[in-house]
């Protein structure tokens, strides 16, 4: 990847659905300190349905492979760890060596799926 941010989004279905809390964590190897942390805020789809989806900035992240983790919990008790992989590219113009003369460094894009929160 080499936009700005990374998007988290599930979906959860049942009663439960109503009690249930997500964080979301940005990890560079799986078992180091979190890098970015946010609280997941929930949409309500319907009575048993919930949308969690969450925007977070990478822009100042290295590149690298890093690990967004989603910590679900039912009633603040951790019940489900749900890992995706993604990786920051290094910029065009990282390398010195590499730079033509006269090229542009890419604009940042920020690119998310947009919720309806009427569903």
């Amino acid at each position: 990847m080499t936009f700005g941010t990374v998007h988290g989004y599930f979906e959860t279905y049942g009663a439960a659905s109503s009690d249930v809390t997500v964080e979301l964590r940005d990890r560079h190897r799986r078992h180091s300190p979190a890098l970015l942390n946010a609280d997941v805020r929930r949409r309500t789809r319907g009575r048993i349905a919930a949308i969690f989806s969450r925007v977070m900035p990478v822009h100042q992240l290295p590149p690298g492979k890093y690990l967004l983790r989603a910590i679900v919990s039912v009633n603040n008790r951790s019940v489900k760890t749900l890992t995706r992989g993604f990786e920051i590219a290094p910029s065009e113009g990282a390398d010195d060596r590499r730079r033509r003369p006269g090229a542009r460094r890419p604009a940042t894009l920020e690119l998310f799926l947009p919720v309806d929160e009427q569903g």
